[in-house]
């Protein structure tokens, strides 16, 4: 089987400060079970067809980067290069040459794992790489930093993950059961509401009934501005009978407001049959708000419209 020589083992060794060496490694050595577990294969998990692919590229002689191995105690883990590994065992070797480093600390290990994907085969993306290293972060695994540098994010991504985890934290434990997983931006703008009982029910309320991030913003606020624990819940409690009234007794579009909003919604599809992208209908929005707005908004968006059409 040939490979070649990968420049990203090397350096991301000497970047680590991990002893390199080439060895030659039997398939049964190797601890496949964690190999799978780390977090670059956590992230993204194996791709069957990939391995297929991979697999009959060896069969007719191509040649792949060498794969990086690390020593952890007394595992052999992938760390790098587990799609080509399978692929190998797969094309019917039993092992091959790669390159190892001997870590010490489980961090390593995520930190080679994580680079070495963010640049090699099917690569993490950037919001990927900002939850491996906020959690990094948050685990007290190393310093905001370093974890900034290491995943090529900015510390401010990681700083707003960060803050979004501690809002996620605040609401689990006020005891809150969210109608359905609320957006970040949601959790960003009730961060402000620190009372747990007043946090409960805001939570609640939001996730049952559709809030835009500054629809949520403003009910914050006008939370806020009530002194007592028992006006603020009394307020939530107002907003949900309203709120349940209003869809119990839907109010009709009178007929310029509906010609209005045909004609709002007509400009609307030319505009959007014609765009290629999110940016190109210019929405001002953070990559983990864009992720959310094609994840869930827009895709439930076209679906209560198509069934408003039948």
């Amino acid at each position: 089987m040939k490979l070649r020589d990968d420049w990203r083992n090397g350096h991301i060794a000497r970047d680590l400060k991990l002893p390199l060496h080439r060895e030659k490694i039997a398939f049964a050595a190797i601890d496949w079970a964690a190999s799978r577990a780390n977090l670059g294969r956590i992230i993204r998990p194996i791709d069957q067809d990939r391995v297929d692919d991979y697999a009959a590229a060896f069969r007719a002689g191509a040649v792949f980067p060498r794969p990086l191995l690390a020593r952890f105690g007394k595992s052999l883990v992938i760390v790098a290069g587990l799609h080509r590994s399978l692929a190998m065992q797969q094309a019917g070797e039993t092992g091959y040459e790669a390159d190892v480093v001997e870590v010490i600390v489980a961090r390593e290990l995520e930190l080679i794992a994580v680079q070495h994907n963010a640049m090699e085969g099917s690569r993490i993306e950037r919001h990927h790489r900002i939850e491996v290293a906020t959690a990094m972060v948050a685990r007290g695994e190393i310093e905001l930093q370093e974890a900034a540098e290491a995943f090529g994010v900015t510390r401010e991504a990681i700083n707003s993950r960060l803050r979004i985890r501690m809002g996620r934290a605040d609401i689990a434990r006020s005891g809150a059961k969210p109608a359905k997983d609320l957006p970040d931006s949601h959790v960003r703008a009730l961060r402000g509401i620190r009372n747990d009982n007043v946090l409960k029910a805001v939570v609640e309320y939001v996730s049952s009934y559709p809030h835009n991030e500054e629809a949520v913003r403003a009910l914050a606020r006008e939370v806020r501005g009530r002194r007592t624990e028992a006006q603020q819940i009394a307020f939530i409690e107002e907003q949900t009978s309203s709120r349940k009234q209003a869809e119990e007794n839907p109010a009709k579009l009178k007929l310029p407001q509906r010609v209005r909003f045909l004609k709002t919604l007509s400009t609307m599809e030319n505009i959007v049959n014609g765009a290629k992208s999110l940016n190109e209908l210019q929405i001002p929005v953070d990559s983990d708000e864009e992720h959310q707005l094609k994840k869930h908004r827009l895709p439930a968006l076209s679906k209560k419209l198509s069934a408003l059409a039948r």
